[in-house]
């Protein structure tokens, strides 16, 4: 993730009461101009100075609700959301659950790393639907939805951003070993490999939602706020031709692997 672009992410406050909103803005010698205006935040007006001027150097987008984002710069909604998602150096810091993943390989893992495949695990971040984020005009109550929303057979990952391997450089895993997708945990129906008595993580987002992220687990069935402690089943990949002797792959019957 990017942390340079969550600070602009000022949570919830709603405007002053009165306050000019904007369907879009102008931008010129360091000053925000709100364009078409109105006094009413609605699904065409997201923009404003919390003012009734309309003229300010640092400008809010409401996104959903009272959540808004500040602008400065001259920057667009459409640069915020690059840098927050897709941006070339967005993975430069690792999340909590990355590092969580790479302490457990490196502790239990390494000598193993020969038989490993270096495939690519997808985080994938495209976005399906804006909502509060169309800067065009769109809805004030409703979230931004990621492509693995829903079920998706399709396993290809468009950005390179989001394709996690020890040689993608702006996607770079220390170790081989990542954590399933919900595409891949739901084409696998496999219930002896999903089910292991507790809860744990997958690797997709799945909406941005009233100031909180929101991402799958196991169950295939919901979505829950990625601040939530739930466990981690991390995934790896047999290079071909590696041949195992035994085992379902369950808890109780582990794949036994030559």
């Amino acid at each position: 993730y990017n942390p340079s672009t969550l600070i602009t992410n000022k949570g919830n406050g709603y405007a002053t009461s009165g306050s000019l909103f904007g369907q879009g803005v102008s931008y010129s010698d360091g000053v925000y101009i709100l364009t078409d205006t109105s006094t009413t935040y609605d699904a065409n007006h997201h923009y404003t100075c919390n003012d009734t001027i309309g003229s300010c150097s640092t400008v809010r987008y409401y996104y959903f609700g009272g959540c808004y984002i500040e602008l400065s710069d001259g920057r667009s909604v459409e640069e915020a959301l690059e840098d927050m998602l897709s941006s070339d150096d967005v993975n430069q810091t690792n999340s909590t659950i990355k590092t969580y993943i790479d302490t457990w390989y490196q502790n239990n893992m390494t000598s193993y790393t020969s038989k490993l495949e270096d495939t690519i695990f997808c985080s994938n971040r495209s976005i399906m639907y804006l909502g509060g984020w169309n800067p065009n005009g769109g809805v004030t109550n409703n979230i931004l939805q990621f492509q693995d929303r829903y079920y998706n057979t399709d396993l290809s990952c468009v950005n390179i951003t989001d394709q996690f391997s020890m040689n993608n450089e702006k996607a770079h895993l220390t170790y081989p070993i990542g954590l399933m997708s919900f595409s891949e945990a739901f084409l696998l129906n496999n219930r002896k490999l999903i089910i292991t008595g507790g809860s744990y993580w997958l690797g997709s987002p799945y909406a941005f939602e009233n100031g909180n992220a929101y991402g799958r687990r196991e169950d295939l069935s919901d979505y829950y706020v990625v601040s939530n402690a739930y466990g981690v089943r991390p995934a790896i990949s047999l290079k071909p031709g590696t041949n195992y002797t035994g085992g379902d792959g369950s808890k109780n019957n582990p794949y036994i692997v030559e």
